[in-house]
């Protein structure tokens, strides 16, 4: 018998067991997901990181080298552009022709990262010369949502769409945060900004019927909400500390978070009549509760850790156990009490813990299945 017809075996026995069980509803879907699943093959993530930092530094050596030699005029905007557009066009045909070299593995490789190295300097080149023209803080945002919606169907390097992504998403936050006036405009656009960032995540990452193509916009998301919590901690207050909207704003913010968390748990427990029982309902005030005294971060660090363990995704359990403890540095860093009373919280905060872990299970929560 051979691999394949063995793996197939596999699939059907476990496809049996689950609809069994009945925990399989659609199983002609669920099937034909798999049977596509297993036969794509992507790189370890170790090497796409590598690919990544490799192609960044030799773009950017190649710009020093365009610079010294003065064959791109770096004054002009028209050069830069179009030099970029050119680079970003040569990419995507280096591409094209990677994917018929797949018989020879280092043929393929060298030519795919030549070609990601070429697509990195020409989007940066690209969006360098249209922010110029622009000559406004939303220049680089808009010229890397433009390179992005070109590139994201016809080249589908996975670690490519995620940067593209993340950087149009980052820059965004950027130019938003850099924008103050007196009528508290910034506020509404950073609140719609930080729930359309909240509802994206959720959306790609829970619905079934999303194509694996959007997973880097989903990562690139994620990032992006944990890089804004993370700005916002490590400079304080997001606004000025003297004006009253200031516990309103980090209200809203973390409200925006709780009710994102608590969807999410009436997700995880792949029931939503479950959402009247008890242990949701103790959940759910619970969440309420943390969102009146806790910050942004800290919640969107626990919801990516259950979001993680829900889909064994382990780049975003990962994700939320390396900025969790970030996130609760600077959140008793930032208060503004003597270190005797940020003593007293910490020790709070951990007999608090301890009680509702010892009260969970008491009543038996504790165990799988429960909800």
């Amino acid at each position: 018998m051979n691999r394949k017809s063995t793996a197939q075996r596999s699939l059907e026995d476990l496809l049996n067991h689950l609809q069994s069980q009945g925990d399989l509803t659609n199983r002609q879907e669920t099937e034909s997901f798999i049977i596509e699943r297993q036969g794509q093959e992507e790189q370890p993530l170790y090497l796409k990181l590598l690919a990544g930092v490799g192609a960044f530094m030799a773009s950017f050596f190649f710009i020093g080298f365009l610079f010294l030699t003065e064959i791109i005029s770096f004054s002009s905007e028209g050069s830069l552009v179009a030099f970029g557009a050119i680079f970003i066009g040569a990419a995507i045909g280096v591409y094209k022709f990677a994917e018929t070299q797949q018989h020879s593995y280092i043929r393929h490789s060298f030519i795919m990262q030549l070609s990601f190295t070429w697509m990195a300097l020409g989007k940066t080149l690209f969006v360098w010369g249209v922010s110029v023209v622009m000559g406004s803080r939303w220049g680089i945002p808009v010229a890397g949502l433009i390179a992005t919606l070109i590139t994201y169907y016809v080249y589908k390097i996975s670690l490519d769409r995620f940067l593209s992504c993340f950087a149009v998403l980052f820059f965004t936050l950027i130019a938003l945060l850099s924008f103050r006036d007196s009528s508290g405009a910034e506020e509404v656009v950073f609140y719609i900004f930080f729930a359309a960032q909240l509802a994206g995540v959720s959306f790609l990452f829970t619905s079934g019927s999303v194509k694996r193509k959007y997973t880097p916009l989903a990562y690139a998301l994620a990032c992006s909400l944990c890089a804004g919590a993370l700005i916002l901690s490590t400079q304080g207050p997001f606004f000025n500390s003297h004006r009253e909207e200031v516990m309103i704003s980090r209200l809203l913010l973390n409200s925006e978070a709780a009710i994102a968390f608590i969807a999410l748990i009436g997700w995880a427990t792949g029931d939503w009549k479950k959402l009247k029982t008890e242990p949701f309902i103790i959940a759910s005030v619970g969440i309420a509760l943390m969102a009146a005294v806790s910050a942004p971060g800290i919640i969107l660090s626990l919801g990516f850790l259950i979001l993680g363990y829900s889909k064994s995704d382990y780049l975003l359990i990962v994700l939320g156990a390396l900025l969790l403890p970030v996130f609760l540095f600077f959140y008793y860093y930032n208060m503004d009490v003597t270190l005797l009373h940020k003593s007293i919280i910490l020790a709070s905060s951990g007999v608090l813990l301890l009680t509702g872990l010892g009260y969970l299970k008491f009543r038996q929560w504790d165990r799988r299945g429960v909800l």
